[in-house]
């Protein structure tokens, strides 16, 4: 007969088994503490006995005094403390007296208060008698200490260029380290510029002057002259009498001397007018960095009803202007020129912005446009959006040529740099400003690449340009 035994086995618990049952028997001694607190404080309440969560602990009988382990500390019986708290069973005080101690306590503490001002007046006190004390500083040393730090201070700006610095919009702006007396002035010529800005606001229609449909052969080339750029102008002029040969041909006088000046009347297709640049502000006689430019296109403007800017130094090589006069009729405006690998942020400077708002985050994303010529066709829309701003900046010099501008830029590698270059573009800066932010910084709405001109090389110097009268020929000037 076969038996059957039974063995018990012993199962061992897991570590996870042994969390849970420890989590729930923390659980239980958690929940039974907090009933057997409840429990205490209410027979406190009943009995006059006061319990803590964890330890029971009943007040001495007097009150007022405190065993801390290794001595005691008393009330002042003179100080008010609220006593109408029942603790261990004792009966409260009666309130006649402790509004007596009230009373005391609150002088005490207008003493108090009285004490701490006569110190805070002691101890400014000391500090006038200090600065009175101080010596008169030595002009001499303050001199060379501020030298010192002028020279450190170029030393860490060369060394860190600064970064793109927030450009305040509205009546105030940010001044930077300007002096008081330079910040005010600059606050004051920005309030009359904008005092001007708004009188000559006029109501425009924009959509009712686009698609200009003016004659391609009714041509006006304009440019500028004066002596040191008179060659290069002839070379211009014979340039347009080759290609175009019906256009008109305006040329500004800027400083040609007489000689110059009649013989070029007597140039077919030419008429010279006079600039009055003898009453032009002193900055914008500053021919080297063409700030006359925008004068000369209001004043172009002023007798004609579209034309063609192209740069003195500029001749044309080849027909192929249509293209060009077509896109311009959108907007009424074109530049012709190159797109660079630098930002017009990186050449202009700062304090422009104060007059011409834009949005430099864009600004640095958009590349700066060289510009070689420009169409121009004189329109409201062109007078409100563009030369109104471009000619007042030209006209207030902090706009166009702010303090310490310059045409040399400190960062050698333009297309590398990421900052401010400290360098100006003038009137080139101003206009890619303009037409960037009227035109949502798109390029392609109001700039094509230049295929029409390239700079004068010599070649073309033996070309005569042909003459309508008795004169003297180009070659002989």
């Amino acid at each position: 007969m076969n038996t059957i035994t039974l063995t018990k086995t012993q199962k061992k618990l897991s570590p996870k088994r042994l969390l849970q049952y420890g989590i729930l028997i923390g659980v239980a001694y958690f929940a039974f503490r907090m009933f057997d607190t409840l429990t205490k404080n209410k027979q406190q309440q009943q009995g006059g006995v006061f319990y803590d969560d964890d330890t029971d602990v009943e007040l001495p009988e007097n009150g007022n005094d405190f065993d801390t382990g290794n001595e005691q500390f008393q009330f002042d019986k003179n100080v008010d403390v609220n006593m109408d708290v029942n603790i261990a069973g004792k009966e409260p005080p009666k309130k006649e007296k402790s509004k007596g101690k009230a009373k005391m306590l609150a002088d005490n503490v207008d003493e108090l208060d009285k004490m701490i001002e006569e110190e805070e007046k002691k101890e400014k006190e000391k500090q006038k008698e200090v600065v009175r004390k101080k010596p008169n500083p030595d002009p001499e040393e303050e001199e060379d200490l501020k030298e010192l730090k002028d020279e450190a201070i170029e030393d860490f700006d060369r060394k860190h260029p600064a970064k793109n610095r927030p450009f305040h919009k509205g009546e105030h702006f940010d001044t930077g380290d300007d002096s008081p007396e330079i910040a005010k002035e600059k606050h004051k010529r920005r309030i009359e510029f904008f005092k001007k800005i708004k009188e000559l606001n006029k109501e425009f229609d924009e959509d009712n002057e686009s698609e200009m449909h003016e004659s391609v052969e009714l041509l006006y080339f304009v440019s500028a002259a004066w002596t040191k750029t008179f060659k290069d102008v002839v070379n211009l002029v014979v340039s347009i009498q080759n290609h175009y040969p019906t256009a008109s041909i305006v040329i500004y006088d800027i400083g040609m001397d007489s000689d110059q000046k009649n013989w070029l009347k007597t140039v077919c297709q030419v008429q010279v007018k006079p600039s009055f640049i003898e009453v032009w502000p002193p900055h914008i006689r500053d021919l080297e960095n063409k700030l006359w430019r925008p004068i000369i296109l209001q004043m172009a403007l002023a007798h004609m009803s579209h034309l063609i800017w192209i740069e003195p130094y500029l001749v044309i090589n080849r027909q192929k202007m249509n293209a060009y006069i077509q896109h311009s009729r959108k907007f009424g405006i074109l530049f012709a020129g190159q797109r660079q690998k630098y930002s017009t942020y990186i050449v202009t400077h700062p304090d422009m912005y104060y007059y011409l708002s834009s949005d430099t985050r864009k600004l640095q994303r958009v590349p700066h446009f060289e510009i070689n010529m420009i169409l121009l066709h004189n329109t409201n829309t062109i007078q409100q959006r563009f030369m109104k701003w471009l000619v007042a900046c030209t006209i207030e010099e902090w706009c166009i040529a702010p303090i310490g501008s310059k045409r040399s830029c400190d960062t050698p590698n333009l297309s590398s740099a990421k900052y401010y270059a400290n360098c100006h573009r003038y009137d080139e800066s101003a206009m890619n400003i303009l037409l960037k932010s009227w035109m949502k910084y798109d390029l392609d709405k109001f700039s094509l690449r230049d295929v029409v001109t390239n700079r004068n090389d010599g070649r073309d110097a033996k070309v005569r340009a042909r003459v309508c009268s008795n004169a003297r020929k180009a070659g002989d000037l």
